[in-house]
C-alpha cells in the first residue's frame, strides 16, 4: 500500500513537471505546432530509426533534442551503453515523455 502511494506520489510529480516543462517549450519556440514523433532513444544516439516513438507536442520536442544536444552533441558518435543510460535517466528525469505518465499530449 505505501509502495503504491509512492508511485502514485512520483508519477503525479512527473506529470506536474511535464506540464511546466511544456510551457517553457510553447515559450520558447512559440511558432511550433503540431506534433512530431519522438525516438525514445534518439536515433544519433545509438536507437534503432524503428525503434519506439511518441507524438509529442512539436515545441517539447524541440526542447528535448535541446536536452540530450547539451549531454551529447551530434558530432560524438555513439556513447557506451553506460553512457546511454546516464543520458537517457538524466534527460527524462526532467523532460517526462506525457504518454509514459498518463497524458495524452
Amino acid at each position: 500500500m505505501q509502495r503504491r502511494a509512492a508511485d502514485m506520489e512520483a508519477v503525479q510529480t512527473a506529470r506536474k513537471l511535464y506540464f511546466q516543462r511544456l510551457a517553457e517549450a510553447q515559450a520558447l519556440y512559440p511558432n511550433s505546432q503540431g506534433y512530431q514523433d519522438h525516438h525514445l532513444v534518439p536515433v544519433y544516439l545509438g536507437g534503432p530509426k524503428s525503434g519506439v516513438t511518441y507524438r509529442i507536442p512539436t515545441a517539447y520536442h524541440k526542447l528535448l533534442t535541446r536536452e540530450f544536444r547539451k549531454e551529447w552533441s551530434y558530432d560524438r558518435g555513439e556513447p557506451s551503453a553506460q553512457r546511454l543510460q546516464e543520458i537517457l535517466l538524466k534527460v527524462y528525469s526532467q523532460h517526462p515523455i506525457p504518454q509514459l505518465i498518463g497524458i495524452t499530449p
